[in-house]
């Protein structure tokens, strides 16, 4: 593990039911540092500090990105969220996707919500860019 830091790694599973070894695929994380997959076939590409906590969820890679729902995923960037079954986030900065069928392309915090943005508080790592 060493410089490359610690990847949570729960990708397969062999359970015995009875007389037969059944395959099960729990989550996994190919490369990066300090990224998790915890659920049913979620799964991290790359990158760093990355989760993907819910079944069939999937980060490919960036930083900070985290897919908490079912059949979500981030493609990359830095510090984005997705929080709603079936949605997506295409990468950029503190962009968030939290209502069913959601999209963020990318951007700066932009989000898919259904309802005004209040997704700073849910993610503590989002401050205001300024831009001189």
């Amino acid at each position: 593990m060493g410089k490359r830091g610690l990847n949570i790694l729960l990708s397969v599973i062999f359970v015995l039911v009875g007389s037969s070894i059944e395959l099960c695929i729990a989550g996994s994380v190919f490369s990066g540092e300090n990224n998790a997959a915890f659920d049913t076939d979620s799964f991290v590409g790359g990158g760093r500090d990355n989760n993907a906590f819910a079944d069939y969820s999937v980060v490919a890679g960036g930083q900070g990105n985290v897919a908490t729902a079912m059949y979500s995923s981030i493609s990359g960037g830095f510090n984005n969220s997705v929080t709603s079954i079936f949605s997506w986030v295409g990468g950029g900065y503190c962009n968030l996707a939290s209502d069913i069928f959601s999209v963020v392309a990318r951007g700066l915090e932009n989000s898919a919500t259904g309802k005004l943005p209040k997704h700073r508080e849910s993610n503590p790592n989002c401050q205001t860019v300024v831009h001189a």
